[in-house]
């Protein structure tokens, strides 16, 4: 699937550094990255942003992460973005609740930078194909086939 537009990524963390490291491995990799430092922040963001995926904390100040994933994963304009967990919390208990919160996966710190980023251009590409097959089924119901086609052929 070619596309001109970037991919975006949002990363939700409270502490600078992680926050440096995650910028800089999705920047490098072409991903346009917003950046949220607590839940609200993050809440606030996906009313104002269409992403493709979340890389989200475990601790954050405020809310904790799992019930920030399920606030996101609420909201009609969020719910399909896929949200990966990114923290140095490694339980069994923390990965179950995540998962249990809508998170679609789970890597702990520190990452191996390529193995996140392949993670993350997958789950970012299933999302942007989703819309394209939503947009597409959209025009069918409006009988405009050609549409369809060009769209999901591009």
């Amino acid at each position: 699937m070619a596309s001109s537009t970037p991919l975006t990524a949002l990363v939700v963390d409270d502490h600078p550094e992680n926050l440096g490291v995650l910028l800089d491995v999705l920047s490098r990799a072409g991903f346009r990255v917003l950046v949220a430092e607590d839940g609200e922040a993050a809440l606030e963001t996906c009313e104002c942003v269409r992403l493709d995926v979340i890389f989200l904390d475990v601790s954050l100040p405020g809310i904790d992460g799992f019930e920030t994933c399920r606030r996101l994963l609420a909201n009609p304009r969020v719910k399909d973005v896929p949200v990966l967990f990114v923290t140095a919390h490694d339980q069994t208990a923390d990965r179950l609740r995540a998962f249990a919160a809508g998170g679609v996966d789970y890597v702990t710190k520190p990452f191996r930078a390529d193995e996140l980023l392949s993670r993350a251009r997958v789950y970012a590409t299933m999302t942007s194909l989703r819309r394209r097959m939503r947009l597409a089924h959209q025009l069918l119901e409006q009988s405009d086939i050609a549409g369809a086609l060009a769209l999901l052929t591009d």
